[in-house]
């Protein structure tokens, strides 16, 4: 079995439309209908597909003890992401500035590790067949079905995924540099959680600084506008006690060959 988990730099950077496209568009032997923790371990005698864009932080040891996984992380340019919206939540913005900046670090650690495929979400939107592509050189036992471009045509997806996704439609690039019609709530945002120059540079969003020109010229107050906090101590607990220590027991699990789940 090879286990392929999809985690993203953040919520909403297209984990969701990458995991329909491989678990329609590949032989894929088991995917979870949505989202499910790279803790859960099922078997089957393939690939086993799952996704949860959160584990980026848990990837990385995972990764350095078990052969048989690739993690695929999704980056999208912090400026749209900020201003994506949820099914579950459509007059909210799901998302802030900070947990991008956060999750950025382990993402900019484990980008040179041979079994951790870094994809943009503009690439894939842009061109869903050239990435294709990209994930069959990178993951070899990976074996084409149809193409991601063709992806819409007859598929069938859970209620959470078509949720996510706001309905299955062909894959296009519509929803790259939104940012640029809310300028007040990426002023704001970066007022809150600091600024992106070095990221945007870092994943070639931007060449160099330029690209603040229209937003510093913004007259009148910045626009604050983010989630409300969790509960902190069972956030807490969860991220730094309870997810790593089930994240160590199922990879010892994982390399002896015992079954979870």
């Amino acid at each position: 079995m090879h286990r392929i988990h999809i985690v993203g730099i953040s919520p909403r950077t297209g984990t969701t439309l990458l995991a329909e496209c491989m678990r329609n568009c590949f032989e894929i032997g088991l995917a979870e209908p949505h989202e499910v923790s790279l803790n859960r371990i099922r078997w089957c005698r393939s690939i086993y597909l799952t996704k949860k864009p959160d584990d980026v932080r848990y990837v990385g040891m995972r990764l350095a003890v078990d052969p048989r996984l690739s993690v695929i992380c999704m980056v999208r340019d912090p400026r749209d992401t900020i201003m994506s919206r949820h099914g579950s939540r459509p007059d909210d913005y799901y998302v802030h500035l900070g947990r991008w900046k956060r999750h950025n670090a382990y993402v900019r650690r484990l980008r040179d590790h041979p079994r951790f495929v870094l994809v943009r979400y503009e690439d894939f939107v842009a061109d869903p067949d050239g990435v294709q592509a990209v994930l069959v050189a990178r993951i070899p036992c990976l074996e084409r079905t149809r193409p991601f471009s063709g992806f819409h045509r007859g598929t069938q997806v859970s209620g959470d995924a078509s949720l996510a996704l706001g309905g299955v439609r062909p894959i296009g690039a519509g929803s790259v540099a939104r940012w640029r019609s809310d300028l007040p709530r990426l002023r704001g945002q970066i007022a809150e959680h600091g600024g992106i120059d070095d990221e945007l540079i870092e994943h070639g969003y931007e060449n160099d600084t330029s690209w603040r020109e229209g937003l510093d010229g913004l007259a009148g107050p910045a626009a604050l506008v983010s989630q409300p906090p969790k509960r902190l101590g069972r956030h807490v607990v969860r991220a730094w006690v309870t997810r790593p220590l089930a994240a160590g027991l199922c990879c010892a699990c994982s390399v002896l060959g015992i079954p979870v789940g």
